[in-house]
């Protein structure tokens, strides 16, 4: 299946990858019992979208990619919004 090259369906993708395997992660991490943070299970499921980036950019998709980055970029803020307190309160 081709993918049209829009900059809405790129935000899309970058959307709602990062939130599926997050809640992927999140689910095995509590089924396993494994000894992550929601905080680095959240950074792996941003850093998921580099994927779908580099495809777009090697497909000459730029549009998809923008997209995808914009995407990206405003899930790393919300990120930053909801942990920095958290972060910041942590003592070394």
């Amino acid at each position: 299946m081709q993918l049209k090259n829009d900059l809405n369906i790129g935000l899309g993708i970058g959307i709602i990858l990062p939130i599926v395997v997050f809640f992927c992660l999140f689910g095995a991490n509590e089924a396993f019992h494994l000894p992550f943070k929601t905080r680095t299970i959240a950074l792996i499921a941003l850093f998921i979208n580099t994927i779908p980036i580099q495809r777009f950019g090697k497909t000459k998709m730029l549009k998809l990619s923008r997209g995808a980055v914009i995407a990206t970029f405003i899930l790393c803020i919300v990120w930053l919004i909801w942990f920095l307190p958290e972060i910041i309160s942590h003592e070394l």
